[in-house]
């Protein structure tokens, strides 16, 4: 072969090689073009979706997620809760890991990035490894009776039950490897991330307005309570300069005196707003100068307190509920709490807001609260929402930051109910038939059982609820039912003091004998004394002018030397033992105070009138020439003496208007307990505050002081009947407010109430 026969032939291998991976590169080209998932369109499309891994999500599914994607067609509902039932099947595997789908009024497309499908192995798949009906035909495949045709676009297969069209042109998809992603049209979208407690939204738009970056919200909401229904944060770093951009309708001073950001709290008929000191526009004095402007007279400002807060009314030229459209009424009210600006549009919503802190329900210090904050907000935001809308619905959060050019949003659903609080464990609900004026416990053989009682019946009950018996008395007590254990055996007999007659009652509601004792008409009350515990008791009534003395058996006590008072018995009768004494004391009601040895002799031969209004209930005193009571009246602590009747007073230390006073003694000194409207206090005998409670409300009243961990206070609301069971630092010892009413008995961790007819026995957290 010559040397031109071998040239022409090599450069004709060339040519015919670089003509044939022309063909293949134009073939290939032609076959996969530059398609994505957003290349395929129907005509009036109402939402498509693109899910980014099927096996990721169908596992979210399975493990509990209760967010799905919104009105997809009914096939495709179908088939996703069917995958979700056959955990070992891999969609990824037998077809593609991510999918397309849009959909109108008409039908849908079904789009997978997989050149390898064809509808005979897609019938081969769900009829061999799912057990699903499917046809092939000739343009597609059949399933469950809906027929959907095949094709296939390059890297791309779809299955369609509506026509479609094909944009050669590629379009970008979303990047990230979010769960999946809801389309508005080509350019707008909203991904969604699961998990097992949240379900995330996240979008993007282009920032037009804000100036300023995010800020941390950390600090409003360590100042924010846990209890709430909607939140709302604004903040940036150029705060002035955005509030144009964040509130349009704003007058230019309204938001002047704020440093970064401020958090408004909406709770029922409550709006409070929160925002840092600014170090150059005092809020204050801005204020102060407003609202004396306002004033037509040379009046001054009418500052009050709650508490240790001092709290301004205020009137403003122009109010925030024009500006922020997050609020439903004008603020009127001022305080500061740790340079902090608080304003509120009510006394109630201050009185609430500053309780909810003295009980310590911060938002990031309730687990459930901070785990929502720390899982679900963006470290800095440009504005963010928070809303609960109680048991029936879910928690949601919204937020915006700014990010270069770009506004990213987010939206939060929350799977569960976590702002509310759990009840206190319910041990034991049931109906009674006497509405009681008093619950007590008495030990039986059964072990401890109710006591209920009114002014003239008893019933005893289980603590299941089973009655014991019933008791109705021929007249009314004159004292509280006295619980005693005259045979020392640890179950309890029972003294009644009527108005008429004495009776002693066992466990079984019967008269022990020699009792019932006929006293004559117009008794006052008793006590049942148990002298030097050696269980020998001794029973003390009122009849007419005089204090009888009875023994166990129901016989006067011989030797019992007391006579006659001048008048009836004046309150209860007292008794204390200091050294080795005996000292029995009453007052009649002319005044005349009684101080007898347990044998009813005079122990001082000096007669003495006591006036104290308010009076201890007990007796205080190291030894008889201290002994004393303690009485309250207009600002002052009164001691009388009862060795001669000399009275000592001390004022004080804080104004009070009581709407109650009771005394009670701790480590045997006496404890002056004032409620009034909006808090409760607790004075030492030297007139010193010692504990302050502040109310979130008005309506509750201070209804009992319990001996117990250092006393517990129990307020009642008869408003909504809640009872609210707190301890000296005004903590709720309960999950949240009990429903109930009194009367109230608290034994160990059990607390028993009456309410609606029926006895409630709650255990304390």
């Amino acid at each position: 072969m010559n040397r031109g026969s071998k040239i022409f032939r090599l450069v004709f291998s060339i040519v015919l090689a670089v003509g044939f991976a022309f063909i293949a590169l134009y073939l290939l080209k032609k076959q996969t073009k530059d398609y994505s998932f957003l290349s395929f369109d129907v005509a009036e499309v109402e939402s498509s979706v693109l899910i980014n891994d099927v096996d990721r999500l169908l596992n979210k599914y399975r493990s509990g997620s209760e967010h799905q994607i919104e009105d997809l067609p009914s096939d495709v509902q179908t088939a996703i809760d069917f995958l979700s039932q056959h955990p070992n099947f891999l969609f990824n595997t037998y077809f593609a890991n991510r999918l397309f789908i849009s959909w109108n009024a008409d039908g849908y497309i079904l789009v997978a990035r997989n050149a390898e499908l064809s509808v005979d192995y897609i019938g081969g798949i769900l009829n061999d490894e799912l057990g699903v009906s499917a046809t092939v035909n000739e343009s597609g495949i059949t399933i469950g009776g809906s027929s959907l045709d095949f094709s296939s676009h390059g890297r791309f297969s779809v299955l369609s039950t509506v026509p479609y069209t094909v944009d050669e042109n590629a379009l970008p998809e979303p990047k990230g490897n979010t769960d999946f992603v809801v389309f508005k049209n080509d350019t707008d979208y909203v991904s969604h991330i699961l998990t097992e407690a949240y379900h995330f939204e996240l979008e993007q738009t282009k920032n037009k307005d804000l100036k300023g970056h995010p800020i941390s919200h950390l600090p409003f909401f360590a100042k924010l309570p846990a209890q709430f229904d909607e939140i709302q944060f604004a903040g940036s770093s150029r705060f002035q300069d955005d509030v144009p951009a964040l509130y349009p309708n704003a007058p230019e001073e309204n938001f002047a005196w704020v440093d970064d950001g401020f958090l408004v709290l909406k709770k029922d008929t409550f709006e409070i707003l929160i925002s840092l000191q600014n170090q150059s526009r005092n809020l204050k004095l801005i204020l102060e100068e407003q609202t004396l402007n306002a004033k037509t007279d040379s009046s001054q400002i009418d500052y009050f307190n709650i508490g240790n807060f001092e709290i301004m009314p205020f009137e403003v030229d122009e109010n925030w509920d024009k500006s922020i459209p997050f609020l439903d009424s004008p603020l009127h009210y001022y305080t500061e709490y740790d340079n902090f600006n608080i304003l509120a549009n009510s006394v109630s919503a201050l009185r609430w807001y500053l309780a909810e802190f003295q009980l310590g329900r911060f938002f990031l210090k309730d687990e459930t609260l901070a785990e929502i904050y720390n899982q679900t907000l963006p470290a800095r935001v440009n504005f963010l929402t928070l809303a609960n809308s109680g048991e029936e619905e879910q928690v949601q959060v919204f937020s915006a930051s700014r990010s270069d050019q770009k506004m990213i949003f987010t939206n939060v659903f929350i799977n569960q109910q976590p702002i509310v609080g759990g009840e206190s464990e319910l041990l034991a609900n049931f109906p009674v038939e006497i509405i009681p004026g008093r619950i007590s416990y008495i030990q039986t053989n059964a072990g401890k059982e109710l006591l209920l009682n009114n002014l003239n019946q008893l019933v005893l009950y289980s603590m299941e609820g089973e009655k014991r018996w019933r008791l109705d008395l021929s007249t009314n007590l004159s004292a509280p039912p006295q619980i005693v254990d005259f045979e020392k055996d640890g179950k309890n007999e029972i003294v009644l003091f009527q108005n008429n007659q004495l009776d002693v009652i066992n466990q079984n509601g019967k008269s022990l004998t020699g009792f019932p004792v006929d006293i004559g008409n117009g008794s006052a009350g008793g006590v049942a004394l148990n002298y030097d515990n050696q269980y020998n008791y001794r029973l003390l009534v009122h009849t007419a002018s005089t204090i009888a003395c009875y023994d166990e058996s129901g016989k006067k006590v011989n030797g019992w030397m007391f006579k006659n008072m001048d008048s009836g018995l004046k309150g209860t009768i007292n008794y204390s033992q200091l050294g080795g004494k005996d000292f029995i004391c009453f007052e009649d009601k002319d005044h005349n105070y009684y101080r007898i040895n347990r044998r009813g002799e005079d122990r001082f031969n000096v007669p003495v009138k006591f006036k104290l209004k308010n009076e201890t209930p007990f007796l205080l005193g190291t030894n008889e020439n201290s002994l004393c009571k303690m009485g309250y009246d207009n600002q002052y602590i009164y001691t009388q003496y009862l060795r001669d009747g000399q009275q000592d007073s001390v004022k004080l230390d804080e104004r009070v208007l009581p709407n109650s006073v009771r005394w009670k003694k701790q480590n045997g000194e006496p404890l002056l307990i004032i409620d009034e409207n909006d808090r409760m206090l607790v004075f030492d005998k030297f007139g010193y505050v010692k504990t302050e409670i502040i109310k979130e409300s008005a309506q509750q009243e201070l209804v009992e002081v319990f001996d117990s961990q250092g006393f517990l206070y129990l307020f009642f609301d008869s408003r909504q009947n809640k009872l609210y069971l707190r301890d000296r630092g005004g903590k709720l010892r309960t999950s949240k407010p009990l429903n109930g009413a009194t009367p109230v008995m608290l034994d160990g961790d059990q607390l028993t109430t009456f309410f609606a007819n029926k006895i409630k026995v709650y255990k304390l957290n």
